[in-house]
C-alpha cells in the first residue's frame, strides 16, 4: 500500500468472503463493497464466486477534487499513502486497472454514474430538454456551461442524460449539493438541442421528436453526412438510470416528415402532438440550405397504434406554422382532451422566419380537439401578457378537477433588453373561464429556452435557460446562474419562488386570486368564439388514462381513468394465451406460417406488481388492486372471463381510494395501503411487440417461474375487438396455443398457496 500498488486479490477476496459470511450469519442479506473490484480480473471474481452485484456506483470527479480530498484526509487518518507522490502512482494505477472496470459493469447494465458536484459554481444549461417520468427529472440536450472552482469549462454540448431524484426534498442554493444528479449514458442516441419529449406514462416510455444539430459540434456545410438522418428514439427508465433505444419506423407518414426544431409540443393520453417549428441544414438532411424553412402542419403519434398522421394546421393559422411557443395538453375536457396553443410566432411558408412583428396574442387561445380533428379559438380576457416567445408553460388540474391551470414563465418579446428584464414574471391562465392572472413579485432573474414541469404535487420547476436582459449571447453564456443546476422551484398555490424542493408538499389547489375569481364570477367565458367549443367544456369532463404530458417545455400533473370508474370512450380488451418458447425465436425473427404483416418490437420492461385484498371484497365485484413499481393501479371487470375480458383501469390514487372505500367504507382513513392486506407479490419481464399495426402482444415471464401472453387491443365496442382479436389469433394460430391459459396469480397461489389471513378467491374467473 505504501507503493501506491494494489492489494493482491486473493488477499481481498479471502478478506471480503469472510466479512460476507460472518454477516450471512447474523442474517444480512445485501452488502454495499467500497472500493472493490479495482480491475476487470476481480470483478469476474466478485461476479463468479462471491456473488451477483445489483448496480455499481461511480463517482467521477476531477484529478484535482480527489488530491484535495487525499490530502485533507491526511490531516488525521495517519495513513502512510495519502501524500502528492504515491497519490500520483495510485492514481496512474486507477487509469490504466480500474477504468476499465467501468466498461464492465457497464456492458451489464449495472453503472450507476455520478458526477462530483463539489466546486461546481454554476451549471448554465440553454436549449436544453427535459421531461418528468415517475419521481425522476431528465436533462438532456443542448448545451452546458460548467464553472469549476471558479474556472469556467466553456460552452459544451452536453452529451449525456441527467437524472434528478424527486423523491427527495432538495435546496437550489448556489453551491448546494443536496440535489442527487445522476449521468446516464446515451450510446448511439444522437444529442440535439431542443429536443421535443413526448412522455407515454402508461408504458413507462418517453419518445425523442425533433431537435437541431448544435453549431458546436463540427460542421461542413457540403456534406450532407454531419446531421444524422431522422429516426425516433425512446428512452426507458430503470434501476440503474435507463436505456436509450431507436425504433424502427415503417409509416409511409413518417417517412415523408423532415425533423423540425422549436415547434410546439406536448402529450398525453392519446400519443404525442407537434405543431410547425422550422427545418434548416442543422436538422436535417433534406434541408440543406443555410436559412429557416417553416415546417407546417401537426404531427401526431399515436402511443398505442404506433401510427403517425400530419395533418393540416390551416384553422390555426392561414400558413399552417407555429415556432417558439407554447403547447398543453388537458386531459379534463373532450372525449379525448383537449390541447391549448399559447403565443409564439407564426411565419410565412418560405425561407427564412420573420422575427417579432409576427408575435402571437396570448390573448388568442387556439385548441385542438384530437377526437373530432378540430380547431377552435377563444378570446382571454384579465391580465394579458405581452406578446413573447421563448417562455415555458406547465399546466395542473385543480383539487376538486373542475378548473385546470395554465402557468406561463418569462420569455422574449423582440429584441430590447429592458423589456426583457422586465419579463420575469409568472401568468395563470385558468380553464375553463378562459381568465389570465399576473403573479406579483419582483423581476429578477428573466429566462428563454428554460423548461417547466409540475413536479412534487404542487410545485413548478424551471430548468435551465438563458437571461435575455444581457447584452448578447457570449454574456449570457458566461454569467452565473443563482441557482444550483438552473433549477428554480415556484409553488403553484401560494404563488412563491423558493429555493426548496418539497418532496412532500401538499396536493395542488388554485391559489387564491383563482378560486376568488371563481367563488365571484362566472366559471364559463362571456362569450364562447365558437358555441361547440363551449359545449366541449360544459359537457362531462373527459377520461383520459395518463398522466398527461405538455408543450414543448412543460409537464402537467393530471390523472384520469376508464369506466365504470369514469366515462370512456376506450375499454382495454384482451385474450391470454400460452405461448410456446420452442417457437418464441420463430415468433421474434417473423418466420412464422404465415408471417404477421408487420411485427414491431417495442422492448422489454421489468416490473414487480404487490396485490392486495381483503376476504373476497373486492375481487368477488371483479376490482383488483395492486401497486405496479410503486404506482397504486385499479382495473374493473367490465364483462368475459379470465382468458377473454373487458376491463376499465386507472392509476389516479384518489379514484381508487374512492372505488374501495365505496366496497371497504372502513379503509376511509388509511394512509398507505388503502388497509388492504398483501396477497402476493412476484417480478415479471415483459416483452411487447405492435402486430400489423394494432394489436398488441404481450409476453410475460415471472420470478417464480410462470409464463403467460396476451394480445390486447384498445377499443370503444367491446364485442367486436374480441372478435377482432379472436380472427387475428386464429389467423396465426402457429403461434397462439389452444390450451387454456393460466393466469400470473392462479399460478402463484397453486405453487405457494393463498395467504392464511385470507380466505381463498376463485382467481379463474377474472385474474388479469
Amino acid at each position: 500500500m505504501r507503493e501506491g500498488s494494489l492489494v493482491p486479490a486473493g488477499i481481498v477476496i479471502a478478506a471480503l468472503e469472510s466479512e460476507i459470511v460472518a454477516n450471512l450469519n447474523a442474517h444480512k442479506k445485501r452488502f454495499l463493497i467500497d472500493g472493490f473490484p479495482r480491475n476487470t480480473e476481480q470483478a469476474s471474481i466478485l461476479e463468479d464466486k462471491v456473488g451477483q452485484c445489483k448496480a455499481a456506483l461511480y463517482f467521477d470527479c476531477s484529478k484535482e477534487t480527489m488530491l484535495k480530498r487525499v490530502l485533507r484526509r491526511a490531516e488525521t487518518s495517519g495513513r502512510v499513502d495519502d501524500n502528492v507522490d504515491t497519490f500520483e502512482k495510485r492514481y496512474q494505477g486507477f487509469l490504466d486497472d480500474s477504468m476499465p472496470v467501468l466498461g464492465f459493469f457497464q456492458s451489464r447494465d449495472k453503472l450507476i454514474k455520478l458526477h462530483d458536484a463539489n466546486g461546481v459554481d454554476s451549471h448554465v444549461f440553454d436549449k436544453d430538454s427535459a421531461f418528468v417520468i415517475g419521481n425522476t427529472l431528465y436533462i438532456d440536450g443542448g448545451e452546458e456551461n460548467l464553472v469549476l472552482n471558479g474556472v469556467q469549462t466553456g460552452q459544451q454540448i452536453l452529451n449525456y442524460t441527467l437524472a434528478i431524484d424527486l423523491s427527495s426534498s432538495f435546496y437550489t442554493f448556489p453551491n448546494d449539493n443536496s440535489i442527487n444528479v445522476k449521468v446516464i449514458e446515451k450510446g448511439d442516441c444522437p444529442n440535439f438541442n431542443s429536443i421535443r419529449f413526448w412522455v407515454d406514462s402508461r408504458n413507462n416510455i418517453v419518445y425523442a421528436y425533433g431537435g437541431e444539430l448544435s453549431f458546436l459540434a463540427p460542421w461542413s456545410p457540403w456534406e450532407n453526412t454531419v446531421v444524422p438522418l431522422e429516426s425516433l428514439w425512446t428512452f426507458t427508465p430503470n434501476t440503474t438510470g435507463g436505456t436509450w433505444k431507436s425504433i424502427d419506423q415503417y409509416d409511409s407518414v413518417w417517412d415523408k416528415l423532415t425533423r423540425p426544431a422549436f415547434g410546439l409540443t406536448a402529450s398525453g393520453a392519446p400519443g404525442g402532438f407537434n405543431l410547425g417549428g422550422y427545418s434548416d441544414s442543422h436538422t436535417s438532411q433534406k434541408t440543406n440550405i443555410p436559412g429557416f424553412v417553416p415546417v407546417p402542419g401537426l404531427q401526431f403519434f399515436n402511443f398505442t397504434s404506433q401510427k403517425w398522421s400530419n395533418s393540416s394546421a390551416s384553422d390555426y393559422y392561414a400558413t399552417g406554422t407555429a415556432v417558439d411557443g407554447g403547447m398543453v395538453y388537458v386531459p379534463t375536457w373532450g372525449s379525448a382532451g383537449l390541447v391549448v396553443i399559447l403565443g409564439g410566432q407564426t411565419a410565412t411558408p418560405q425561407v427564412g422566419l420573420p422575427g417579432g412583428e409576427r408575435l402571437v396574442p396570448l390573448s388568442n387561445i387556439s385548441i385542438y380537439d384530437p377526437d373530432a380533428q378540430t380547431w377552435y379559438y377563444q378570446l382571454a380576457t384579465g391580465d394579458v401578457p405581452d406578446e413573447r416567445d421563448r417562455f415555458c408553460v406547465a399546466g395542473v388540474r385543480g383539487g376538486d378537477n373542475s378548473t385546470f391551470e395554465i402557468f406561463l414563465y418569462s420569455g422574449r418579446q423582440g429584441s430590447n433588453q429592458q423589456v426583457h428584464a422586465r419579463n420575469d414574471d409568472m401568468y395563470i391562465l385558468s380553464l375553463p373561464a378562459f381568465v389570465w392572472f399576473q403573479v406579483e413579485y419582483n423581476p429578477t432573474d428573466p429566462r428563454v429556452l428554460h423548461t417547466c414541469h409540475v413536479v412534487g404535487n404542487r410545485q413548478l420547476l424551471s430548468v435551465g435557460g438563458l437571461n435575455p436582459s444581457l447584452p448578447n449571447t457570449s454574456v449570457m453564456w458566461n454569467d452565473t446562474d443563482p441557482y444550483a443546476g438552473g433549477l428554480k422551484v415556484f409553488d403553484m398555490t401560494t404563488l412563491n419562488w423558493t429555493n426548496y424542493y418539497n418532496a412532500s408538499a401538499a396536493p395542488y389547489v388554485p391559489s387564491d386570486p383563482v378560486m376568488t375569481y371563481y367563488e365571484s364570477k362566472s366559471r364559463y367565458p362571456p362569450e364562447w368564439n365558437n358555441p361547440e367549443l363551449g359545449k366541449l367544456f360544459i359537457a362531462p369532463t373527459s377520461n383520459n388514462t395518463n398522466t398527461a404530458n405538455t408543450s414543448p417545455t412543460s409537464t402537467t400533473s393530471t390523472t384520469t381513468c376508464c369506466p365504470p370508474l369514469s366515462p370512456m370512450a376506450l375499454l382495454e380488451v384482451e385474450q391470454k394465451f400460452v405461448f410456446c418458447l420452442s417457437r418464441l425465436s420463430k415468433f421474434r425473427a417473423n418466420q412464422g406460417t404465415p408471417p404477421f404483416r408487420q411485427l414491431k418490437f417495442l422492448g422489454v420492461r421489468c416490473f414487480e406488481d404487490v396485490y392486495y385484498d381483503y376476504f373476497n371484497t373486492l375481487s368477488s365485484k371483479g376490482i383488483w388492486i395492486r401497486k405496479r413499481d410503486y404506482e397504486w393501479q385499479a382495473k374493473q371487470s367490465i364483462q368475459g372471463t379470465f382468458t377473454r375480458s373487458t376491463f376499465a383501469e386507472t392509476n389516479d390514487p384518489k379514484e381508487i381510494r374512492d372505488l374501495i372505500i365505496k366496497h371497504m367504507p372502513q379503509c376511509a382513513e388509511a394512509e398507505d395501503g388503502f388497509r388492504l392486506p398483501e396477497l402476493c407479490r412476484f417480478k415479471t419481464s415483459r416483452e411487447n411487440y405492435l402486430a400489423d399495426g394494432k394489436f398488441n402482444i404481450a409476453l410475460d415471464k415471472t420470478n417464480f417461474g410462470h409464463a403467460v401472453g396476451e394480445v390486447e387491443l384498445m377499443a370503444e365496442d367491446a364485442p367486436r375487438a374480441h372478435k377482432e382479436i379472436e380472427d387475428f389469433m386464429e389467423h396465426y394460430s402457429w403461434f397462439f396455443g389452444r390450451e387454456p391459459p393460466k393466469g400470473k396469480l392462479t399460478a402463484y397461489f397453486e405453487k405457494y398457496g393463498m395467504p392464511s389471513a385470507v380466505p381463498a378467491i376463485d382467481y379463474s374467473i377474472t385474474v388479469w
